[in-house]
């Protein structure tokens, strides 16, 4: 039968009799509004670890600006000093304390000072090379991200790492 409109049903053996339909009413059943509201709470989430995501990687990308920053402001410090890095007074190691005992030290601890205060767990290395009067140096930034998750507890995850070689 039809939703609104008479028909013509047989009752009884008589015929001709019209019974009209009951019409259902209007609105939502219980179970549609629960199956809207879980569509519209996953897109919710969706969205919401979308956000976190995005902001994962905004503060990825300004420690990369940092680690570039730091680089070239190092470079710069040896451009100045020119004599002291052909000689290698800048070689520094990961994990080393420079001595601090001439200008190329100091600039050191205060390059060193900066990666730890700017970046988490940061250090560096400079590596320095000369050949004839060219001077080539790579400037290694490395940091860990504190939100970057791994399987294995035991295990650390490897440090994030900005390279930059540049010519004196």
């Amino acid at each position: 039968m039809h939703q609104g409109r008479a028909a013509r049903a047989a009752v009884g053996g008589a015929r001709g009799i019209f019974i009209r339909s009951v019409p259902r009413p209007g609105g939502y059943s219980l179970l549609e509004l629960l199956i809207a509201l879980l569509v519209v709470s996953g897109g919710l989430l969706g969205f919401a670890a979308l956000h976190v995501q995005a902001l994962q990687h905004n503060h990825t990308a300004q420690l990369r600006t940092q680690a570039t920053l730091l680089s070239t402001e190092i470079i710069d410090v040896m451009r100045a000093n020119r004599a002291a890095a052909a000689t290698g007074a800048y070689n520094i190691d990961v994990g080393a304390t420079p001595s601090g005992g001439d200008l190329a030290g100091a600039e050191l601890q205060a390059w060193k000072a900066a990666l730890a205060r700017n970046l988490p767990q940061g250090d560096g290395s400079i590596a320095v090379s000369t050949s004839g009067r060219e001077i080539a140096v790579t400037v290694r930034v490395e940091w860990r991200e504190r939100w970057r998750e791994h399987d294995d507890e035991d295990t650390p995850e490897p440090p994030m790492a900005f390279v930059w070689s540049s010519a004196l």
